[in-house]
């Protein structure tokens, strides 16, 4: 069975596993394990460890930051709009560098991490002229390297979604950060995914109940909404009619949950999308 469509972040999970599976999509991150060796080893080594996919032709999805130390203190949440102009200026420096790397890789789209939580970041206590030259600034460096920049949300979608239209920029919608937004801001969990399924250019898959410590679960479908899971199948109900082609990333957490499972699941969900 092939599904060109779905795959999962290598967090555990080799190339290798996810083509002799048939599944199209992988995803790197400097977080997943073997936690970021790559940047220790090189652009050559990456190359390497990349080759099963780039010989089937799957969908490379670039996490930022990738070429990054694994002793680096970065957490993935970038200093965008750090009142240090030094910090911004690293960070831009950093996520460029990432980006020719992604490019000469075959990436299909490079994701960043641009406001978190609420209760972290509110978007209204962002400096708003800070917010339209980061923009400004990603809009020109998705122009000048033809590389489709993702603004995965933690945040308000609403107010990423418009900010990202209006600078020609696109969206990661990651199904169980939006769970927790939804939440805090009293939105409709569905209703958000479909504001933003047509600016969407990559989905990262996950489930929660938002349980303390209950974070990246895999898919599976016993996972009932009416038990509190998120209803996956209705999200991607809303998001694959107005975006039938967007890759689907999952995001487990391993091994904290189990891997037979994990497969069981995204192999369900393939069949599902394909029908």
């Amino acid at each position: 069975m092939s599904y060109p469509q779905l795959g999962s972040v290598l967090n555990g999970i080799s190339p290798t596993d996810l083509v002799e599976r048939g599944f199209g999509v992988a995803g790197l991150f400097h977080a997943s394990p073997p936690n970021g060796w790559w940047a220790e080893r090189g652009e050559a080594a990456l190359a390497d460890y990349l080759q099963p996919l780039r010989e089937t032709k799957a969908t490379i999805s670039w996490h930022y930051p990738v070429m990054v130390l694994a002793r680096s203190s970065h957490s993935g949440h970038p200093d965008w709009f750090a009142q240090d102009e030094g910090k911004r200026r690293r960070e831009r420096q950093a996520f460029e560098r990432d980006m020719e790397v992604a490019l000469r890789l075959g990436a299909d789209h490079i994701v960043t991490h641009f406001t978190h939580y609420p209760s972290v970041q509110r978007e209204e206590g962002l400096d708003a002229k800070l917010v339209a030259e980061t923009l400004g600034w990603m809009a020109d460096l998705q122009q000048r390297h033809a590389l489709p920049i993702c603004l995965e949300c933690f945040g308000d979608p609403f107010w990423l979604t418009i900010r990202a239209a209006r600078y020609g920029l696109y969206l990661c919608l990651d199904s169980g950060h939006l769970v927790r937004s939804a939440q805090e801001r009293g939105s409709r969990y569905l209703d958000d995914a479909e504001m933003m399924a047509p600016l969407v250019r990559v989905l990262h898959l996950w489930n929660t109940r938002s349980l303390p410590g209950e974070h990246h679960v895999p898919y599976h479908p016993d996972q009932r909404p009416a038990d509190g899971w998120a209803p996956i199948l209705a999200l991607l109900g809303r998001v694959l009619p107005r975006n039938p082609t967007v890759p689907i990333l999952a995001q487990p957490s391993m091994p904290l949950h189990g891997i037979d499972r994990f497969w069981e699941g995204l192999a369900w969900l393939g069949q599902r999308i394909k029908r």
